[in-house]
C-alpha cells in the first residue's frame, strides 16, 4: 500500500471530502450530481488506491446520488480491474482480477434493468478472457505435462465461461435493439440513431471477441490433436459468417483476416493464402486498414516460409515495406513484416538453391534486424539474438567527449550484452559451437559498459541532472555484481538507497547490495567464521530493515523480511519472526509464512533427534510455530502459484507435520495438489531432478497412501516403483532403499498400535493389510535374503500381531514364528548366515515371544530354555521364562506354574534352577545394583538405575504371581496367601518407602488393595 493510500485511511470521512476538494479534484461536484466524474478524474490520474477509499466511503459523501450509489459496486469491481493492470507482481494482479470479476458477476445479478449492467457483463467477459489468456501464457511457458495440463484446462474453463457472458450480453443487445424499431415519445429520430448506431458497434465487437474466444480456445488443446484442429474448424466457420455478416466494414476484414489464421494454424497454408490475398487485394487507404493489411502481409510470409518459397516472401515483404510510409515502420505491425523479411533471406541463404550475392544478402539482413532490435515489440529479443549469433554484437569503441556520450554508449554496450546472453542462451540447443565466442562477446561488453559508466561519473557536472547520475550509478552497481566486484556493487547500491530513496532505482539498488550481503552471510555461515558471520548479519539486517521501511508493499520486501526472519531464527528470536512476519502486506505474507513454517520445521526435527521431543519444551515451542505458519503458508498460497524449492519443501513439511498428527486425509489432499503439491512439483524439472526432495516426496506419499482411510495400495505400490528408480540399483542403493522401508515399517506400526489402543480395530485392520503389501514388496527385494531384512521382517509380523486382536492377530504371529523358524534352520545348515552365535540366540528369544504371544506356553519355555542352558544369566530371557510361566499358570488356573515362576522351574545336576524365577532374580539384581553403585562414572551409574528398575519388576511380578495363586486357592488358603502378599509389599515399602518411584509404586499400591479384598 502507498503513502498516499495509508494517508487517507487515517482520516476521518468530513477531513477526506474536504482535502480532495481543496485539491480541485471534486470540480463542480458542489453544484451538481458529479460523483462519476470525479471518480473517473480519480481513475485518469492513476490514484486507483483512493478511488477505492472514496467508494468505499461514499455512502457518507452528502452529494453521492441514489443512482451512483447503487451502482457503487461495479465502480468497485472497475477500479480493481484498472488496479490490477497496473499491478507488476503477478500473484497480486490475479487476485485483484479474481475479486474484480466476482464484483462484476454479482452486480450484474442483482441489477439485471440497471443500465451498467450490460457494461459489467462486457468488462466482465473481457475480464475473464484476459484471465483465461495469462493462465494460457504460463501454460506455455511449462513442458507439456503435469501442471501445464492442469493450467490449459484451467484456461479453458475461463474462456468459455468468457464466452457464455459475452453470449448474455449478445442476447441483450439484441433485445435492445428490437425495442429500437420505432421512436419513443420525446425521442428524436436522431437520438434513436445514435443508440442504434452505438449498440450495433458494441454489438460487433462483442460478436468478434466471441469468435476469438474460440480461436484461442483451440490453445488450450495439445498441438496436432483432433480437439486442437476441431476447435479451429469452428473458430474459422465463426469468423466467416461474421465477415459475411459485416462485409466492407473494418470488424469484418478482421474477421477475415482471423479466418485466415484459423487455417494457417490448421496447416493449410494454401486456404489461408487465399483468404490473405483477398485482402491485400483491397485498395490501402485508412491506417487502421492499413495496420489489417501489413498483418496479412506479415502471415502471408509465415505461410510462404513454411511451404518453402522464400522467394515469394522476399518479394512481398519487400513491395509493402517500398510502399509503406516512414513513420508506418517503425510501428509493431511493420517491424513484424521486416523481421519475416529478415527470416525469409536467411532462409533463401541456408537454402541448397541459393543465388545471387550471398554477402550482400547478410549485410540486408543484418540491416533488417537491426531495424526490429532497436524498437520494442514482439521480435525484438529475437531480433538482438540473431544479431549476436551474426557475430555483429561486438563492443565498437565510441569516443567519449562528455556524460551524455559516456552515458549513451553504456547504456548501448549493456543492450548488446544483453543479446549476446539471449543469444548464447538460444544457442545452447540451435548452435553450440557459438556458445563460448557469444559468451566471450557478453563478458566484453559488459566490461565495456563498466568503463563507459566509471568514465560518465568522472565526468558528470553541474550541468548532470542528479536522477542521470543515480541512473549511471545504478547501472554500474548491476554491472559490478555481475561481473562479481560485489564490494563496490554493495557500496553503489546502498549509496543510491540511503540518499535517493524517491529515485526509481533505489529498490532495486538496495535488492542489489541486499543480495551481496546475503551472499557474504552465507559464505561466512557455511565457513563458521563467527566474527565475519556477525558483521555480515549486521550488514545485511541494515540494509533489510532499510527496504522494509521505505518499500514495504514490493517484492524486495518480502526478500529482506524473510532474511531478517533467518537471522532472527538463527538468534532463536520466534517473537521478533512472528513480528516481522506480521509486518508484511497480506498478499506477501503466504510464502514467507511457508518458509518461515518450512525453518521451525527443520529446527524442530533436529531437536527432535537431540532430545525428547515429547519433553522438550523447545522442541515443542519450535513444533507449534511450525505447524501454524505452514498451515497459513499453505492456505494462503494462490492456486498458481510458482514455488522456489524452499517454498515447495515446506509444503512437504506440512504433510510430514499431518502425518504425524494422524491426519492422513488433509495430508492427501496437500500431497496431491495439482498446482503446489509435493508431486505436482516432481513435473518440474528443477524439482524432479533434485533427489533429495524427489526422495522425501515419495517417502511421504507412500506413508500417506497407506495410513489413509482406506488406504489407497495401488498408489503406495507406485510410489515404491518410483522410489525404486530413483534411489537406483547399485547395492548401496538397495540398503538405502530396505532401510526406507524399515524406518516407514516402525511409524506404521506405532500409528497401528495407537489405533487399537483407541478402538479403531477396523481402521487399524486396513492400515494392517495395506502394510502387509508393503512387507511382502521387501520380501522380494534382491537384499531381503540378508539376516537383518528377515529379522526385521518377522519382528515386524510380529508388532503387527501385538498390535492387533483376535483372528487379525493370530494371522501375523503366525506369520512372525515362521520367519523365525526359518532363520533358526538357517543358521544351523550354515553357522554364516547369521551374523554371530548371539544374533541367532536373540532369534530363538523372539520366537518364544512369538509363541508366548500366541499362548504355546511350552514350546515358548523350549525355546527360552535352549538359550538359557548356554547362556544362563542373560536378564531378559530369565525375565521371559518367568513371564511364561507366570502366564501359563494364569491362564490353565495351574498354581504349580505360578509358584514355578516364582521360585523358578528346571533343576539342574548342580542343584540349581535354570529357570530362576522372580525372587531369584530380583536378588540377582539388588547385587548388581549395589556393586554398580560403588562407582561413580556415568556407565555405572546408568547400569546402577537399570538394576534399581529390574529389581522392583522382579518384586512386583512375584506379589502379583501369589496374589493370583491366591484368587485360585479356597478358604483358610486364600486368606493365608492374601496376607503374604500383603506382607512382603509392606517389608519392601519399609525398606524402599518410595517403593522405585511414582510408576511402581502406583502398581504395588493396586496390588496392595486388591489384596485386601
Amino acid at each position: 500500500m502507498n503513502n498516499r493510500h495509508m494517508a487517507c485511511r487515517s482520516l476521518d470521512a468530513a477531513m477526506f471530502w474536504l482535502l480532495l476538494f481543496a485539491a480541485g479534484l471534486c470540480g463542480t461536484t458542489l453544484a451538481d450530481d458529479r460523483s462519476g466524474d470525479f471518480l473517473d478524474k480519480l481513475r485518469e490520474k492513476g490514484w486507483h488506491d483512493v478511488a477505492l477509499e472514496y467508494l468505499e466511503q461514499a455512502s457518507d459523501d452528502p452529494l453521492a446520488t441514489p443512482e451512483f450509489l447503487g451502482r457503487v459496486e461495479f465502480e468497485m469491481a472497475v477500479t480493481r480491474s484498472d488496479l490490477a493492470r497496473r499491478t507488476v507482481n503477478a500473484n497480486q494482479r490475479q487476485a485483484m482480477l479474481s475479486e474484480a470479476a466476482e464484483g462484476l458477476r454479482n452486480f450484474a445479478a442483482k441489477n439485471p434493468n440497471s443500465p451498467y449492467s450490460l457494461t459489467a457483463l462486457g468488462k466482465l467477459g473481457n475480464l475473464l478472457a484476459d484471465q483465461g489468456l495469462s493462465v494460457l501464457k504460463k501454460a506455455e511457458q511449462l513442458s507439456p505435462q503435469g501442471a501445464s495440463d492442469q493450467l490449459r484446462e484451467q484456461a479453458r474453463t475461463m474462456l468459455v465461461e468468457a464466452a457464455t457472458t459475452l453470449e448474455q450480453v449478445d442476447r441483450s443487445i439484441a433485445e435492445q435493439l428490437g425495442t429500437l424499431s420505432q421512436v419513443q415519445p420525446g425521442q428524436s429520430n436522431k437520438e434513436v440513431l445514435k443508440q442504434r448506431q452505438e449498440l450495433e458497434d458494441k454489438q460487433a465487437e462483442v460478436r468478434f471477441l466471441l469468435a476469438n474466444l474460440n480461436y484461442e480456445k483451440a490453445r488450450t488443446y495439445a498441438p496436432d490433436s483432433a480437439e486442437r484442429h476441431e476447435v479451429l474448424e469452428d473458430a474459422a466457420d465463426g469468423f466467416a459468417r461474421l465477415q459475411k455478416e459485416y462485409e466492407n466494414k473494418l470488424v469484418g476484414f478482421y474477421a477475415q483476416l482471423y479466418e485466415g489464421r484459423c487455417y494457417q494454424d490448421m496447416g493449410n497454408c494454401k486456404k489461408a493464402l487465399k483468404i490473405y490475398e483477398s485482402l491485400v487485394g483491397h485498395p490501402v487507404g485508412h491506417a487502421d486498414f492499413r495496420k489489417l493489411l501489413a498483418r496479412a502481409v506479415r502471415y502471408r510470409a509465415e505461410c510462404h516460409l513454411a511451404s518453402n518459397e522464400p522467394d515469394k516472401a522476399i518479394e512481398e515483404c519487400s513491395e509493402w515495406l517500398d510502399r509503406s510510409r516512414g513513420e508506418e515502420l517503425e510501428q509493431p505491425e511493420w517491424l513484424a513484416v521486416t523481421f519475416r523479411l529478415a527470416n525469409a533471406y536467411n532462409h533463401k541463404i541456408d537454402s541448397d538453391e541459393v543465388s545471387g550475392n550471398v554477402s550482400r544478402m547478410r549485410t540486408e539482413v543484418r540491416k533488417l534486424l537491426r531495424e526490429v532490435a532497436r524498437q520494442s515489440g514482439e521480435f525484438q529479443n529475437e531480433a538482438r539474438a540473431a544479431l549476436a549469433l551474426s557475430g555483429e554484437n561486438g563492443s565498437k569503441p565510441v569516443e567519449v567527449k562528455g556524460f551524455k556520450d559516456a552515458f549513451e554508449a553504456g547504456k548501448a554496450a549493456i543492450e548488446q550484452m544483453g543479446s549476446s546472453q539471449l543469444a548464447a542462451k538460444l544457442a545452447v540447443k540451435n548452435n553450440p559451437d557459438a556458445v563460448s565466442d557469444l559468451q566471450q562477446q557478453a563478458r566484453e561488453n559488459r566490461e565495456a559498459a563498466i568503463r563507459y559508466f566509471e568514465s560518465a561519473l568522472k565526468l558528470g557536472g553541474s550541468e548532470v541532472s542528479k536522477d542521470q547520475l543515480v541512473e549511471a550509478r545504478y547501472f554500474l552497481s548491476r554491472l559490478y555484481w555481475e561481473q562479481g566486484r560485489t564490494s563496490e556493487a554493495a557500496a553503489l547500491g546502498l549509496e543510491i538507497a540511503q540518499e535517493h530513496p524517491d529515485s526509481p532505482f533505489a529498490s532495486t539498488a538496495a535488492q542489489v547490495t541486499l543480495a551481496v550481503y546475503e551472499g557474504l552471510f552465507l559464505e561466512a555461515q557455511a565457513a563458521n567464521k563467527k566474527d565475519a558471520l556477525v558483521e555480515a548479519s549486521q550488514k545485511l539486517r541494515e540494509i533489510a530493515e532499510l527496504i522494509v521501511a521505505n518499500w514495504n508493499d514490493s517484492p524486495a520486501a518480502v526478500t529482506a523480511t524473510n532474511l531478517l526472519i533467518s537471522i532472527a531464527m538463527r538468534e532463536n528470536n520466534l517473537d521478533e519472526a512472528d513480528q516481522l512476519l506480521a509486518k508484511l502486506p497480506a498478499e506477501s505474507r503466504s510464502s514467507a509464512s511457508l518458509s518461515l513454517g518450512g525453518s521451525l520445521w527443520a529446527r524442530y526435527l533436529q531437536l527432535a533427534a537431540e532430545s525428547n521431543p515429547a519433553s522438550d519444551p523447545t522442541s515443542k515451542e519450535f513444533k507449534s510455530r511450525a505447524a501454524k505458519n505452514l498451515a497459513e503458508g499453505y492456505q494462503s498460497l494462490s492456486n498458481d502459484a510458482k514455488l522456489n524449492l524452499a517454498q515447495a519443501a515446506s509444503v512437504l513439511y506440512y504433510v510430514q507435520y499431518l502425518l504425524g498428527e494422524g491426519d492422513a486425509k488433509q495430508a492427501l489432499a496437500v500431497l496431491e495438489n495439482p498446482t503446489v503439491g509435493p508431486l505436482a512439483q516432481l513435473d518440474h524439472p528443477e524439482f524432479g531432478g533434485n533427489s533429495a526432495f524427489a526422495l522425501e516426496t515419495f517417502k511421504a506419499a507412500l506413508q500417506v497412501y497407506l495410513s489413509v482411510d482406506p488406504p489407497q495400495e495401488k498408489k503406495a505400490i507406485a510410489m515404491m516403483e518410483r522410489l525404486d528408480r530413483v534411489t537406483g540399483s547399485s547395492p548401496q542403493a538397495q540398503k538405502q532403499l530396505t532401510s526406507i522401508y524399515v524406518n516407514l515399517g516402525l511409524q506404521l506400526q506405532k500409528e497401528i498400535k495407537a489405533l487399537t489402543a483407541s478402538g479403531n480395530q477396523a481402521k487399524a485392520r486396513s492400515v494392517a493389510a495395506a502394510f502387509a503389501g508393503l512387507l511382502r514388496r521387501v520380501a522380494e527385494r534382491g537384499d531381503s535374503q540378508s539376516w537383518s531384512v528377515q529379522t526385521w521382517l518377522a519382528e515386524t509380523s510380529m508388532q503387527l500381531g501385538g498390535s492387533l486382536r483376535g483372528s487379525d492377530a493370530e494371522r501375523y504371529l503366525e506369520q512372525a514364528e515362521k520367519a523365525y523358524r526359518d532363520l533358526i534352520a538357517a543358521a544351523e545348515k550354515d553357522p554364516s548366515t547369521a551374523p554371530s552365535e548371539l544374533a541367532v540366540l536373540a532369534v530363538r528369544k523372539k520366537l518364544g515371544e512369538s509363541l508366548l504371544a500366541q499362548g504355546k506356553f511350552e514350546p515358548a519355555i523350549e525355546q527360552f530354555t535352549a538359550v538359557l542352558t548356554d547362556k544362563p544369566n542373560i536378564l531378559e530371557l530369565q525375565q521371559a521364562a518367568a513371564e511364561a510361566l507366570q502366564q501359563w499358570g494364569a491362564t490353565q488356573s495351574d498354581p504349580e506354574k505360578i509358584e514355578a515362576s516364582i521360585q523358578g522351574a528346571q533343576p539342574q545336576v548342580n542343584g540349581k534352577n535354570l529357570i530362576w524365577g522372580w525372587l531369584k532374580m530380583a536378588k540377582f539384581a539388588d547385587l548388581a545394583k549395589r556393586n554398580a553403585a560403588l562407582k561413580t562414572d556415568p556407565a555405572s551409574v546408568a547400569l546402577a538405575a537399570k538394576y534399581y528398575d529390574l529389581f522392583f519388576n522382579a518384586r512386583y511380578h512375584a506379589a502379583e504371581a501369589r496374589l493370583a495363586a491366591a484368587n485360585m486357592a479356597n478358604g483358610t488358603q486364600r486368606t493365608e496367601q492374601k496376607a503374604t502378599v500383603r506382607q512382603s509389599i509392606e517389608t519392601l515399602k519399609q525398606l524402599y518407602p518410595d517403593l522405585g518411584g511414582p510408576n511402581w509404586q502406583q502398581k504395588f499400591d493396586s496390588l496392595l488393595k486388591e489384596s485386601q479384598k
